[in-house]
């Protein structure tokens, strides 16, 4: 399942998906062996209350839908909202900016 159809899986809007991942630059961690732009110390908590692994693509993603929905449902509801890629990208570009703090990046053990 590709990052776009697990969000069309969780409800969002084929443009809404996309624009999500093209705002967040989405590649699974493995890729690189780095985090993507996360709330990596969050991603990881909350992946392993849930039973998650935090390096994969399923973990992540959920992650991000989860956190769209209810920790800043302010920028998801803007998301549900758009009707364009581009609408959906701006929309999610606040919640880029708040991936990218680098105080939330994941330390290597």
């Amino acid at each position: 399942m590709t990052p776009t159809e697990f969000f069309a899986s969780k409800g969002w809007s084929r443009l809404q998906a996309e624009g999500v991942i093209k705002s967040c630059g989405y590649r699974p961690w493995g890729e690189d062996g780095q985090a993507t732009e996360w709330r990596a110390n969050h991603l990881y908590d909350w992946c392993s209350a849930r039973g998650y692994d935090h390096r994969t693509a399923e973990g992540q993603l959920s992650f991000l839908d989860y956190d769209l929905r209810n920790n800043l449902s302010s920028i998801g509801a803007k998301l549900r909202k758009a009707q364009t890629v581009e609408e959906a990208t701006a929309a999610v570009h606040a919640y880029v900016v708040r991936l990218r703090d680098p105080s939330t990046r994941l330390t290597p053990a």
